[in-house]
């Protein structure tokens, strides 16, 4: 019963245009006051679910990115290591290891090696 009832209310809220995110959040509250699930906890577990730390992390690495690219720094810096290695056989791997071996990066970030490539430009 409960899965009709959040299944209808999505559904209806979808078919009048509001946006999904809204329309299962709405979903939700109806269904938890209509079967009387706990509504005084509701703010408690929305609360404690958004306070985790991994999950905060994604949204600013990603924001991290977009002002690197949109100041031009990743490009600049790629430029760099483009200039350093040259034009030779297997240079733009080399501008690769060399762009994640930069100072201040670890290594230890598991993020995939051909990263780089996207701003590497093949000559």
């Amino acid at each position: 019963m409960e899965v009709l009832l959040i299944g209808s209310v999505f559904l209806v809220l979808m078919i009048l245009g509001v946006p999904i995110g809204t329309s299962l959040g709405v979903a939700g509250v109806v269904t938890i006051y209509q079967f009387d699930l706990g509504i005084e906890m509701l703010g408690v577990n929305f609360a404690s679910g958004i306070a985790s730390f991994p999950l905060l992390a994604i949204p600013f690495f990603v924001l991290a990115g977009v002002i690197l690219d949109r100041a031009g720094l990743a490009a600049t810096i790629a430029r760099f290591f483009e200039l350093l290695v040259g034009e030779s056989t297997g240079g733009l791997a080399m501008v690769a290891v060399a762009f994640r071996l930069r100072p201040g990066h670890d290594g230890r970030c598991r993020h995939d090696p051909a990263g780089a490539h996207d701003q590497a430009r093949i000559q």
